[in-house]
């Protein structure tokens, strides 16, 4: 087990015996490699592309050709939806400090849209990176919402998770006023 300290070989050996002589660690580790290959490959694509992951794949693979070890390193295959997320909330934040800086020029009006902003208070609007179009607006009296259509690349109109139970809502940032 070429490349791993001694504490880590003697636990990855106990694993294996645990498996039974029909495990292959070579095949695991190739499988592992290739994987983390294309996963790297795949992190350089831009969203929504990216959401296409090959990780999901890999995964469902590991488990049937029981590669243990990969079953266990591989990144979790939602981590590309989880970077989705967090993409999504820093774009709406900008969407929305945007509005706000439109509201102090405008006497608290909010724009119509979130074309209007452009290009005297943001370059373009913001697109969501799940679907790859423009985030959404909605005039929320006495506020407004700007939100991602999230994961399930369903329009919820901006029904926040908080709001729901069921497992279809949007990324939504929220002011008040």
């Amino acid at each position: 087990m070429e490349g791993l300290d001694e504490a880590a070989t003697g636990t990855i050996a106990e694993a294996i015996a645990l498996l039974g002589a029909e495990y292959d660690f070579a095949a695991d580790q190739a499988f592992y490699r290739r994987s983390m290959s294309e996963f790297i490959n795949d992190s350089e694509r831009p969203f929504p592309d990216r959401l296409a992951s090959t990780l999901e794949v890999a995964h469902a693979q590991a488990v049937a050709s029981k590669h243990l070890i990969s079953m266990v390193f591989l990144p979790s295959k939602d981590v590309v939806a989880r970077e989705g997320r967090a993409i999504a909330e820093t774009r709406t934040a900008q969407a929305a400090l945007a509005i706000e800086l439109h509201r102090l020029g405008h006497n608290g009006a909010l724009p119509p849209s979130l074309i209007a902003l452009v290009p005297a208070r943001i370059s373009e609007v913001p697109t969501d990176p799940f679907t790859g179009r423009a985030l959404l607006f909605v005039n929320r009296s006495p506020g407004y919402a700007v939100y991602s259509v999230g994961p399930d690349k369903i329009d919820n109109h901006g029904l926040e998770r908080a709001d729901t139970k069921t497992s279809s809502y949007d990324l939504v940032f929220t002011v008040r006023r």
